[in-house]
């Protein structure tokens, strides 16, 4: 059972939700605990499939109104705005650089295109701005899309 699924029972123990359509939502958040979280408080409403949808329209459609937790994580928006405002500028403008990589890029890569250098592309593990591969890094969805859109809403 996926962490999504768990999430989605301890409110609805009833609800139905296949391996599939687990699956799919978690591919799109890259399986990120809290936007997982945050897809599951729409199941009373919306059914695996319409929540699906919804992410790949807006991951901004991941917000939650549960009070019991603190504002920073009641919205995949807040927690990119809080994490770009904790970046140097050099380092957003680094991250910003790096979302024009669609399907991941090697350390020399990111050095070459963006002048990231090894200790900033650890920070940006570290906040997990960044997925590491020995291979190949990449941005995780949410996070590309607030790069693109120039790092947080209220102050990129």
């Amino acid at each position: 059972m996926t962490l999504l699924q768990q999430a989605v029972y301890r409110r609805l123990p009833r609800y139905e939700m296949t391996p599939t359509a687990a699956g799919e939502i978690c591919r799109l958040v890259d399986g990120m605990p809290l936007a997982l979280e945050l897809a599951a408080t729409w199941a009373e409403l919306l059914s695996p499939h319409e929540i699906a949808v919804r992410i790949r329209q807006n991951l901004d459609f991941l917000e939650s109104g549960l009070r019991n937790l603190p504002a920073r994580h009641r919205s995949m928006r807040a927690v990119f705005d809080t994490t770009w405002q904790s970046l140097s500028q050099t380092d957003q403008d680094i991250y910003a650089q790096l979302a024009a990589f669609q399907d991941g890029f090697t350390a020399e890569a990111a050095r070459a295109v963006a002048g990231a250098s090894l200790k900033t592309l650890s920070t940006f593990i570290g906040k997990s701005l960044l997925r590491f591969n020995p291979r190949r890094q990449r941005l995780p969805a949410p996070g590309r899309g607030a790069a693109e859109r120039g790092g947080g809403g209220t102050g990129g």
